[in-house]
């Protein structure tokens, strides 16, 4: 599942004796990439999204739960352990808006938030709407024109549309 091109491989999600890892197919033979999480445990690698030539999308290599991870065509490697320890940050929907990626991660702090990276650096929380642990859960996160829309919960209002234009606060 989730066919994704990089480059000139199909990367995808399959089972195999190592359980759900993934995978590449060059158009000739399909191979594991990497055993995530070690063993015949699955990392259940998911929400594929390729930004500046490299994949990122959602792992679990069994230590530090479901986290953000990336793969250059050549290494695969946790990009970071947001909800760091065991705890899992669940980053998914992951939508490009302005040269970032956007998606939504939770950590112990700010709960379900709005989070991005340039590819360079770390990702950082790209705001926080609900200040506290609580979290505004971020989803269908959509780039439409010069704004970030998404569904999310202010703790007042309910789940309503938000937009975001990458420098103000959401509205």
């Amino acid at each position: 599942s989730n066919f994704t091109v990089l480059g000139n491989e199909l990367i995808f999600r399959a089972n195999s004796t190592n359980g759900s890892e993934l995978w590449k197919y060059d158009g000739t033979s399909a191979s594991e990439i990497m055993d995530i999480w070690v063993g015949a445990s699955s990392s259940s690698p998911s929400s594929f999204k390729v930004f500046n030539g490299t994949l990122y999308f959602s792992a679990n290599n069994g230590i530090n739960g479901v986290e953000l991870w990336q793969y250059n065509g050549t290494s695969v490697s946790m990009v970071l352990d947001i909800n760091s320890g065991a705890n899992s940050s669940w980053p998914f929907d992951f939508t490009e808006f302005n040269g970032e990626l956007y998606f939504q991660a939770e950590d112990v702090t700010h709960g379900g938030e709005l989070w991005k990276l340039d590819g360079v650096n770390p990702p950082v929380l790209a705001y926080d709407i609900i200040a506290g642990s609580s979290g505004s859960s971020p989803s269908r996160i959509t780039a439409f024109g010069n704004e970030l829309i998404f569904r999310a919960s202010d703790g007042i209002h309910g789940n309503e549309p938000w937009r975001y234009d990458g420098v103000n606060p959401p509205t």
